[in-house]
């Protein structure tokens, strides 16, 4: 619902969010950064979330 335009419900007037976000992910990889999507039902299941952020190398 976020990514639909702001008549709809959404949080952006021209509908383009999706795109935005996928933007702004392309050039944090191009820095050399990893990014990971938490979910909510990733924050309920602590054991699911570590083994995620162990999967790509997020933890120390």
């Amino acid at each position: 619902m976020k990514y639909r335009d702001t008549g709809v419900g959404g949080i952006n007037e021209r509908g383009d969010q999706f795109m935005l976000e996928k933007q702004r992910e392309h050039r944090l990889h191009v820095l050399g950064y990893t990014v990971v999507r938490i979910m909510w039902h990733d924050l309920q299941n602590p054991l699911r979330l570590r083994e995620r952020l162990a999967a790509v190398g997020a933890l120390g």
